[in-house]
């Protein structure tokens, strides 16, 4: 992991992306990545070791679990937290997330004390 705190965030929607940048940024004093797809954001989480991953399950080019399977199977990144953050709020889905190795998983729409009680739910 990097030795400076910083989030990556997977999401393809902006203003979503923009809504979670601030809140990392502002209240967790985090400096922020972002990717709007799964193939951008699997090669930041190699390169850079985040410290937290927040994971949007509808990507352009992948299906989030698929991504967030690729990451917990990698020995280099399966330490990294990962907290999903999706409008499916499907059981099995949610189920699933945990399966693959999610440690949390956010409902849309959030707000800024959800999502930061989520992120210190994980431990951080």
């Amino acid at each position: 992991m990097s030795t400076n705190p910083m989030a990556l965030i997977i999401e393809d929607d902006h203003s979503q992306a923009m809504h979670l940048l601030a809140i990392v940024k502002n209240y967790l004093k985090m400096s922020v990545l972002h990717a709007t797809c799964a193939e951008d954001g699997y090669q930041l989480a190699m390169g850079l070791r985040p410290s937290l991953i927040l994971l949007d399950l509808h990507l352009p080019d992948a299906h989030g679990l698929e991504l967030l399977c690729r990451i917990k199977c990698k020995p280099e990144l399966r330490a990294i937290p990962v907290l999903v953050v999706s409008a499916d709020k499907l059981i099995g889905t949610i189920e699933d997330a945990f399966s693959l190795g999610a440690e949390g998983y956010l409902k849309k729409p959030f707000n800024r004390n959800q999502l930061l009680s989520s992120i210190q739910e994980m431990g951080l």
